[in-house]
């Protein structure tokens, strides 16, 4: 597709394209040198005459839209163009939306035409219809205030309503009209940077502040945390506030074009005699602090003290002091060091320490002084519990050992109790274990169902399907069934069988037990 470009000087251009007619723009006041002074405001008219859109697919006139270059801030409608049909209406829109295209393009007029909803939205319906018609618009654009040399590009691109609006034939591909291509044009003010003495001041001081001055050239002075004087010269006198912070001291040049530099700032810290301490201390025994204090470089006087480093030898409460000069102001302060005494462990509270599993075989809970400061660590049997309350719950496995119990605390400040721990005998008694599922598909993983006991004996395990017969038996833990019809080879079907099992323990008194095992392939 060609591309056509053209400036414009006193008199307007004349650009055909595909679908496009006769595109002219005119530019009051016109641009002097290639460009124009900041805050010019410009009226741009631009004109299109004819429209060719119809020979292709049947496409009509849906809007104008306005690409414009960083140097243009601000721009506002000020005619539309002209209504070649009558059965709309031109809308000056900040963007528009194809709803056939998606293409989203502003700002701009766009034509809110027949077949369509009237509803402020021109990307819904059609175009103006028209072939030898003029189209005139105009828009004021505003140039920045500031003298960078930024584009002042304007391009306006007419756009078809198969391409902007909701007619579904996209035939039409032209160029942006390139209306102005010139550039912001005043000298590029910079401000110079603010000399000064010190950064860090007392408060309630004063202190001069200065820029190399440059001819014609008034400087505004801008502070907050103190006072000023004089202002529109190269230097100034602050008379700082009563407030400790930092504050900002900024200035900014206007030459004698009345362009506007950029704003040149620094940053001024007001300190007063008073210290700030990192934090009270909390130390647990034998433990030392590194004690800091702001301002630095000052020096701390204590019982218990090597420069900064308190190392007390007895537990109570300690106030070391801090004496520090900063900008000719001294102070001296002191701080709080709490030392802990010994931190005792803490008894184990618990039901028996012999227990028998056949009259003791449910849970057993093992606890101590509960403490909302403290953080409890339980190991059991020297493998370290994920529970950190004061009291666990344990089940003891049947077997006849015997266990270990230990814990201890770490309080809020990080102190650690010494440490408590019990023994626990266990005597075993029978139990007997059959799992409620199995996989019988050769993996090597849960691939048989049989059971696990203590002191089980004569034991007879009879399997059955949902119609009550018997597919396998079991008569020994030693013994297993494969999922198979009597470990034949023969498959069982997935799902539920239920069992049956008789044993006697080493009492020599008989159990029924019964219960169910999904089979799953």
């Amino acid at each position: 597709m060609k591309k056509l470009l053209f400036l414009l000087l006193l008199i307007p251009s004349f650009v055909f394209s595909q679908c496009v007619g006769i595109q002219s723009a005119v530019l009051s006041p016109a641009p002097v040198g290639g460009g124009y002074l900041p805050g010019t405001v410009v009226t741009m008219t631009f004109t299109m005459n004819g429209w060719n859109g119809t020979q292709f697919g049947s496409n009509w006139v849906e809007g104008f839209s306005l690409n414009l270059g960083p140097g243009w801030v601000s721009y506002s409608p000020v005619s539309e163009p002209g209504n070649c049909s009558l059965n709309g209406t031109w809308l000056w829109l900040e963007s528009s939306t194809s709803s056939t295209t998606g293409l989203v393009e502003g700002p701009g007029y766009f034509y809110e035409g027949p077949q369509g909803p009237v509803d402020g939205n021109p990307g819904n319906d059609w175009g103006d219809f028209g072939t030898i018609c003029y189209w005139t618009f105009s828009v004021n654009l505003v140039v920045t205030d500031q003298c960078d040399p930024l584009s002042l590009l304007i391009e306006v691109e007419t756009f078809a309503d198969g391409t902007m609006g909701s007619w579904g034939t996209q035939s039409c591909f032209d160029s942006p009209f390139q209306v102005f291509n010139g550039v912001v044009d005043g000298n590029n003010v910079v401000t110079p940077p603010i000399s000064f003495s010190n950064d860090t001041l007392c408060v309630s001081t004063s202190d001069d502040y200065f820029v190399i001055p440059t001819l014609g050239s008034t400087y505004d002075w801008i502070v907050n945390g103190g006072n000023l004087s004089p202002d529109g010269q190269a230097f100034t006198e602050v008379t700082w506030g009563n407030l400790v912070g930092t504050y900002t001291l900024s200035v900014i040049e206007t030459n004698s074009q009345g362009c506007i530099g950029d704003t040149i700032s620094v940053d001024i810290t007001l300190v007063d005699p008073t210290i700030v301490f990192d934090s009270s201390y909390y130390l647990c025994p034998s433990e030392s602090v590194i004690l800091n204090a702001t301002p630095q470089g000052g020096t701390w006087n204590s019982q218990y003290i090597n420069g900064n480093v308190f190392q007390p030898v007895v537990p109570g409460i300690f106030y070391p002091i801090y004496t520090v000069s900063q900008y000719n102001c001294i102070v001296t302060d002191s701080i709080d060091v709490n030392v802990r005494g010994e931190f005792p462990p803490f008894p184990i509270t618990y039901d028996f320490l012999s227990l028998d599993l056949c009259s003791d075989f449910g849970s057993h809970i093992y606890s101590v002084e509960d403490s909302s400061t403290v953080t409890y660590y339980w190991t059991i049997d020297n493998i370290v519990s994920d529970n950190n309350s004061n009291q666990i719950s344990l089940f003891w496995p049947d077997s006849t050992t015997v266990h270990s119990i230990e814990v201890y605390g770490i309080d809020d400040n990080g102190c650690i109790s010494a440490e408590s721990s019990i023994i626990v005998e266990t005597k075993s008694c029978y139990r007997i274990y059959l799992p409620n599922s199995f996989t019988p598909n050769g993996d090597g993983l849960n691939d048989v169902f049989t059971f696990k006991g203590f002191n089980v004996f004569e034991p007879n395990l009879e399997i059955f399907n949902r119609w009550g017969d018997v597919v396998c038996r079991i008569q020994s833990p030693n013994q297993v069934w494969t999922g198979s019809y009597f470990n034949s080879g023969y498959y069982c079907e997935n799902g539920v069988y239920n069992w049956r099992i008789y044993y006697r323990d080493d009492k020599g008194v008989g159990h029924i037990q019964n219960g169910y095992v999904t089979l799953v392939r």
